[in-house]
């Protein structure tokens, strides 16, 4: 009994003693409401842009502006449709990591692609402040 009550002290003890990793925190998420609002983030910060696109009418979300020297654009734009229906929109997911501080514009265009002279249909643009880590 004493060589049992020993051993859970033991594991007690050496459990207390180890370090969790921090979850990391979530990233920004900015809709399209956010449009046009300024924001602050620090350096290594991810923002999430989620917006609708509907690619079925050629219409898509791109970078017009990122300065690569304060976000870089971490995976591949994703896209989910709202259903299986032919022809439903669906909702466009974009990720950036602050990796710098300093201020910068951000803006995205919502176009039909591959068409010479096109016109953005919607943008999505703010002004981000990124403050250094801490």
């Amino acid at each position: 009994m004493l060589r049992r009550r020993i051993m859970i002290f033991v594991m007690v003890v050496a459990f207390s003693q180890v370090g969790y990793a921090q979850a990391p925190d979530k990233p920004l998420r900015l809709t399209e409401k956010d449009s046009e609002k300024p924001i602050s983030v620090k350096v290594g910060d991810t923002i999430e842009v989620v917006l609708k696109e509907n690619p079925t009418t050629g219409f898509l979300w791109v970078v017009d502006t990122l300065d690569k020297a304060f976000l870089e654009q971490t995976g591949e734009k994703e896209y989910k449709p709202d259903s299986d229906a032919i022809g439903a929109g669906g909702i466009m997911t974009m990720r950036f990591r602050a990796i710098a501080s300093g201020q910068t514009k951000f803006k995205l265009i919502y176009h039909r692609g591959g068409e010479k002279g096109n016109r953005a249909a919607k943008t999505f643009k703010t002004t981000i402040t990124i403050e250094p880590k801490t």
